[in-house]
């Protein structure tokens, strides 16, 4: 939960994640930052359509809007794992909401190269009727994909071998060394 996190602590979250960042550390950010992801609405139980920002505002909404930004300004670096299913129950509306966000600092594009699944344990209603929390636990499974057969790769391993293949591959290395000054 985001409530009770002043100044300071939210600087030493900022700080913290910068340094991971700067090390090539994997960052990982899960859980419920007390603020609907953009653009989305909750929706009501009982007429299941999305409805306008909660209906209910209470100290600890408005405490967070003033952090969302500054949320928002590091998901921004990172790659949002969506999860499909509402994770969170609004007992004050009788809504549900996708609340528990996570976030990473994998490309978007590097993410076709695992095999992930994400979603929920239950849905977040029943966790709180069995008075144990409003929030259903959200999970996120990611294993590498298994390489494909070399009959199916795109590059034939015989055209590697080639030394005009071998040639290109140094000057482009060389040319992108040079761009980045690279020694």
């Amino acid at each position: 939960h985001n409530y009770g996190i002043g100044d300071s602590g939210m600087a030493k979250i900022e700080n913290t994640f910068q340094r991971f960042l700067s090390r090539g550390k994997p960052v990982v950010l899960c859980g419920d930052f007390n603020f609907d992801p953009p653009g989305e609405r909750r929706i009501n139980i009982a007429n299941p359509k999305p409805i306008e920002d909660s209906l209910v505002e209470d100290e600890r909404v408005r405490h967070n809007k003033t952090l969302q930004k500054r949320w928002e300004a590091i998901f921004r670096g990172l790659t949002e794992i969506k999860c499909p299913m509402p994770n969170h129950f609004h007992s004050a509306d009788n809504t549900i909401s996708r609340l528990n966000r996570i976030f990473v600092n994998i490309p978007r594009s590097a993410i076709n190269m695992f095999k992930h699944q994400v979603g929920i344990i239950k849905d977040p209603v029943t966790w709180h009727t069995l008075g144990l929390s409003d929030h259903a636990p959200t999970f996120w499974e990611v294993t590498p994909r298994p390489p494909k057969p070399q009959c199916r790769q795109r590059i034939k391993k015989e055209w590697c071998k080639h030394p005009q293949f071998k040639k290109s591959l140094q000057k482009m290395g060389e040319f992108m060394a040079s761009k980045l000054m690279i020694k």
